[in-house]
């Protein structure tokens, strides 16, 4: 499974993690500092130390991402949002630090629930200084990290911080109504994808999978245009059936569940309506609120 990581981890995005990891911050600027003394001093024991803790950051990163595959489809979804440049560092802390696996599983959707929760509700403060703010020093990190995820849960609906006050559940649902960022659209339709492929015994989509898959509205006429670029509206599709007619669309490549469930609303040759679009806006939406709240 780790291979299928390699699409979102760079080895540039491992050494700024390890870099953080091993500078036990969270903050661009003060690994960048760092990193300019390390160019620049010519201290000999410092790259050594810093290249010893790469190898270590790399070797807990593999055993990380090779495990079971429910663990593992955990892991690649949390990867797949690409936010795991601010978080990942507090993963693999614990990781090496040997916290058991069954307690950073927790951590790891509760750290994605933050990230894709900050992205979409959109707050003013960047997640790095927020986590900054919270989680050092090291002393956090130990191998009884129940705390640290009841905290971090806590932060996400702003019952103990002003951290995520204004992301509170409402915020977030009047959030999942308005029109989403293209940079999230193809994530929560993947994420509703492999919702209705576990409720159907099906094996998982796989992120990187739908590098032949593109977002695109249903309807894109004027009588809908206030809901164009919501959930309800939005479709993931391969892209050989972009140009077909709706009629023969449905009739070439069903290849994703979400296209069977619209061709399913759509019986009889209906044309998409509004009345449809609102069907679906409520189960898409449900699927994500509930995921993510």
């Amino acid at each position: 499974v780790y291979k299928r990581q390699k699409f979102a981890i760079s080895e540039d995005d491992l050494f700024e993690i390890t870099a953080r990891c091993n500078d036990n911050c969270l903050l661009n600027g003060v690994v960048e500092r760092n990193l300019d003394w390390f160019e620049n001093s010519g201290a000999f024991k410092f790259k050594y130390d810093f290249i010893d803790e790469l190898l270590r950051t790399i070797k807990a990163l593999n055993e990380f991402f090779n495990h079971g595959p429910n663990t593992s489809m955990v892991i690649h979804e949390y990867v797949s949002f690409n936010y795991y440049k601010i978080t990942l560092p507090i993963i693999v802390k614990a990781y090496m630090s040997q916290t058991p696996l069954e307690n950073i599983i927790p951590l790891t959707k509760s750290l994605l629930k933050i990230a894709f929760r900050h992205e979409v509700i959109g707050v003013y403060n960047s997640l790095g200084h927020r986590l900054f703010a919270h989680f050092l020093p090291t002393s956090n990190y130990s191998n009884s990290i129940k705390g640290f995820i009841d905290t971090i849960e806590s932060l996400s609906m702003g019952k103990e911080s002003p951290f995520m006050s204004h992301s509170n559940s409402s915020n977030f649902k009047k959030a999942l109504n308005r029109s989403i960022f293209k940079d999230h659209q193809k994530f929560m339709l993947w994420v509703y994808e492999n919702t209705l492929r576990k409720g159907n015994d099906l094996e998982p989509l796989y992120y990187d999978d739908l590098a032949q898959f593109e977002v695109v509205n249903i309807n894109e006429d004027e009588s809908i245009k206030d809901r164009m670029n919501t959930l309800g509206n939005l479709l993931l599709i391969h892209k050989e059936q972009q140009n077909l007619p709706s009629k023969e669309f449905f009739k070439s490549l069903s290849l994703l569940n979400q296209q069977k469930e619209v061709a399913e609303i759509m019986a009889d040759g209906a044309i998409w309506s509004r009345d449809m679009l609102k069907q679906r806006h409520g189960k898409v939406k449900g699927v994500i609120y509930n995921k993510f709240k």
